[in-house]
């Protein structure tokens, strides 16, 4: 029988592992318990009421048995507004219901970063870079977007590969897959995540192939090398062919060059080694991807059946192709100047260096670091040019972290300081990143960037966390100031400021309509919907209205359907087609319509057309950016 202690009291061997599970499970729930608790009253905290209208009325509809793409334009795949149908038939139709199911997802992304970080890291550490991952997400903007479900998916999809890595199970892969497709029915930039997925599988097949007697410098092209060589050249070229819609030197850098160093990487271990014939490294690969591929498409066939059995396959086909063109074509959002990047090169110098060697000097420069970030920490707060200072090491840290981790591989290939288990680790968090932070093409404001900046932040910590012997002061310390800038500065914003300066944001105003559910706004807003949308629903006697330019609040809100009809292959906005309008108008009886005079993505209304709806609808009342117009 196993004793818990000697005579002495000191704890054996069996009780020391117990007593660092009990630790660790301690400090997870502590983390997570914290996490619930902050991120949660966010729920109600703003609004940005384009995103809000849209996720809401396409929800709706489905609600009510219509089908995106075919019965009414959806401005992404489509699995995000099935989701939200079911937010509302759960929990209620009104905008909190959006937000509450988001925060049960953000529930189940919290212990999964707790896991990868435990992978890299002791468990204090990993609590606390879960705490940074969490403050750097759902805090800054608490709103249904469908990038935070991309986000929690890709993370999801991450540890299962981390779990394929240590046990070799297939069914880790497959998982993987189901994963990687539902976030490609939520919107199709889940597609970066299967190709990061597909990246790593590539190096894993190289680490599994590899002959073990193979000798040190030994170079050789092979057939293998030449078809890895030409298939992942034809994925930069793609790539390449997509960046180059918005050209710009920080585009390429941030969207192309991590992807380029990654397949790089990829080619230059493939020609250091020798992992055997063509036949049997090319069967190794299609048993590591066949899996993955099986998963990925078992979500998307049982979504298509609905679409099928309504002979409405090809209509969701046009209508996804459509509107991801118009995305990339029509929203756009560049990234800062390239002298944004240099606030990132210090810590990057770091993480390509690993291990640091203590020397003599190492105790007064560390005092001198903390004192000059906690300086820049309280100067944030109310100078613009060091607040961006601090932004833009964040932001760009994707880039870097990426290099360096390519760069300490090809280190430990020579030097050998990890195991080939670390090394897969290593590569998967840097490639995951490399792609996933493409969710910032061609939309790159700042909130794009936290999107993505959990994964960056696991990845630099799985880089540190793997070295030898890590900096663990010096990571520490930047762990802690990242986190108080995410606290301090960014959680107490909003994204209208995020990336520019600190401006505090604290709507006074509660948006009293039933729909809304309690968000607070700004007075402003809360003044302007407060009249507007009573009014619409006064004076239309409750017939079908006509809202826009992107007015999808104002069908939810006041509960009011749309008016004009939608045919698929039509262009989304009705304005594109005015005569087909106003026959629909017609046709159900409208009383009533609101026009937007300052739309935030769609063309303003051509002045031709803002007369008919002056002669139909002679009767009007200018509310904020909005007219109401009726007729008795």
């Amino acid at each position: 029988m196993t004793t818990a202690s000697t005579a002495d009291g000191e704890p054996t061997r069996s009780s020391a592992p117990r007593a660092r599970r009990v630790s660790r499970r301690f400090i997870f729930l502590l983390v997570w318990l914290v996490s619930a608790v902050y991120v949660f009253p966010f729920r109600l905290r703003g609004w940005i009421p384009t995103d809000e209208g849209a996720f809401g009325h396409s929800a709706e509809r489905v609600l009510n048995g219509e089908m995106p793409h075919r019965d009414f334009p959806e401005i992404y795949t489509g699995g995000l507004s099935f989701w939200n149908a079911l937010a509302f038939r759960v929990f209620g139709l009104r905008l909190t219901s959006l937000r509450m199911a988001l925060f049960l997802c953000f529930l189940a992304f919290v212990p999964v970063v707790f896991a990868i970080a435990s992978r890299f890291g002791p468990p204090l550490l990993s609590g606390l870079i879960t705490l940074l991952a969490v403050a750097w997400s759902l805090p800054n903007y608490f709103a249904g977007s469908v990038s935070w479900y991309n986000l929690f998916l890709a993370t999801w999809g991450t540890l299962a590969l981390l779990r394929h890595v240590e046990t070799g199970q297939r069914r880790w892969l497959f998982l993987t897959g189901v994963l990687a497709g539902i976030s490609c029915l939520f919107k199709v930039i889940g597609a970066y995540f299967i190709a990061a997925s597909l990246l790593f599988l590539l190096y894993r097949e190289q680490q599994i192939s590899v002959s073990p007697g193979r000798v040190a410098g030994q170079r050789r092209l092979s057939p293998f090398l030449l078809f890895q060589a030409a298939g992942l050249s034809l994925f930069l070229v793609v790539l390449l062919l997509t960046v180059r819609e918005q050209p710009g030197e920080m585009e390429f850098l941030n969207f192309l060059v991590p992807a380029a160093t990654i397949c790089s990487f990829l080619i230059w271990r493939e020609y250091q080694e020798d992992g055997g014939p063509f036949a049997r490294r090319f069967s190794m690969l299609m048993r590591l991807i066949l899996p993955l591929a099986a998963g990925a498409l078992l979500p998307i066939l049982l979504f298509l059946i609905p679409f099928a059995l309504n002979g409405a396959l090809g209509v969701l086909t046009r209508g996804v192709i459509a509107g991801t063109g118009a995305h990339v074509r029509f929203i756009r959002s560049s990234l800062p100047p390239l002298s944004a990047v240099w606030p990132a090169v210090p810590y990057t110098v770091v993480l390509g260096a690993g291990s640091l060697a203590p020397f003599r000097f190492a105790r007064p420069l560390r005092v001198l670091l903390a004192a000059a970030l906690a300086a820049a920490l309280w100067l944030s707060g109310i100078s613009e040019e060091i607040y961006r200072v601090i932004w833009y090491s964040a932001r760009f840290l994707g880039v870097s972290v990426v290099f360096a981790a390519c760069l300490r591989l090809r280190d430990n290939h020579r030097l050998g300081f990890w195991n080939s288990e670390t090394g897969q680790k290593v590569f998967l968090l840097g490639a995951v990143v490399a792609m996933t932070s493409l969710v910032q093409f061609p939309y790159a404001q700042p909130i794009y960037f936290l999107y993505v900046a959990p994964l960056v932040a696991l990845a630099v910590f799985a880089l540190a966390g793997s070295e030898p012997h890590p900096p663990w002061r010096l990571h520490a310390g930047m762990l802690a100031f990242y986190l108080l800038f995410a606290l301090l500065r960014t959680n107490a914003g909003y994204v209208y400021a995020l990336g520019q300066r600190f401006e505090r944001y604290d709507p006074p105003a509660v948006l009293d309509l039933p729909r809304a559910g309690g968000i607070r706004v700004s007075a402003k807003d809360a003044e302007v919907y407060g009249s507007l949308v009573p009014l619409v629903q006064e004076k239309s006697g409750g017939r079908p209205i006509y809202a826009g330019p992107d007015c999808d609040q104002v069908y939810f809100l006041s509960g009011l359907r749309d008016a004009v009809s939608f045919s698929a292959g039509a262009p989304p906005d009705p304005m594109q087609r005015p005569e087909e309008v106003f026959r629909s108008l017609e046709a159900k009886g409208t009383r009533a319509v609101v026009l937007n005079r300052s739309p935030l993505f769609a063309d303003h209304l051509r002045p031709q057309i803002v007369i008919r709806f002056e002669e139909l609808f002679p009767r009007s009342r200018a509310i904020g950016r909005f007219v109401a117009r009726w007729k008795d």
